[in-house]
């Protein structure tokens, strides 16, 4: 990605421009605390929120099974 494309520059900050979300400060944010919801509804939540950074980040969804999954397991009584 050019850094100095001036047009590719204007093109990702109309992408930004319609982001979801809000900016406000921490002093008015209000108190915040666990979601008065069911562990199906709470579920249903995450889902959403997955998929729409999914979403936000250009990318496919991965579509690997769980055996594929990348990452590491790091056992107690070994080494990192």
């Amino acid at each position: 990605m050019d850094e100095s494309d001036p047009v590719a520059r204007r093109r990702r900050a109309r992408e930004r421009a319609r982001w979801p979300g809000g900016l406000s400060s921490l002093d008015r944010q209000g108190e915040t605390g666990p979601v008065d919801a069911s562990p199906a509804t709470r579920l249903s939540l995450v889902t959403e929120l997955t998929l729409s950074a999914w979403a936000l980040s250009g990318r496919p969804l991965p579509d690997y099974d769980r055996a594929h999954m990348p990452g590491r397991l790091i056992r107690a009584d070994e080494d990192a």
